[in-house]
C-alpha cells in the first residue's frame, strides 16, 4: 500500500522563488516575475500570466474549473 501524501488539488505558490534563470515564464517570458504557481502536471507560470488566464475563464468563459495553460498537456 502506498503510504506517501496525495498531491494537492490546489496550485502552489512556490517560496522561495526559484534560482535566477531557473525559470522563464513560457507565456509571457519574464524570467523574474513576483511570484511563480506550479500546477499539479509541473507546469510553472508566472503569478500575473496565471492570474489573467484565470480571471478571463470566469468572466469572458463562465468556467470555474482550469486547465493547465501550458500547450499539449492533458
Amino acid at each position: 500500500m502506498d503510504t506517501s501524501p496525495r498531491p494537492a488539488k490546489r496550485l502552489r505558490l512556490e517560496s522561495p522563488f526559484p534560482p535566477p534563470n531557473e525559470f522563464l515564464c513560457p507565456v509571457c517570458c519574464d524570467d523574474e516575475p513576483p511570484a511563480v504557481f506550479r500546477l499539479r502536471c509541473n507546469h510553472s507560470f508566472c503569478k500575473p500570466c496565471w492570474q489573467s488566464y484565470v480571471t478571463t475563464k470566469i468572466k469572458e468563459e463562465g468556467q470555474c474549473t482550469f486547465r493547465c495553460m501550458h500547450e499539449g498537456c492533458p
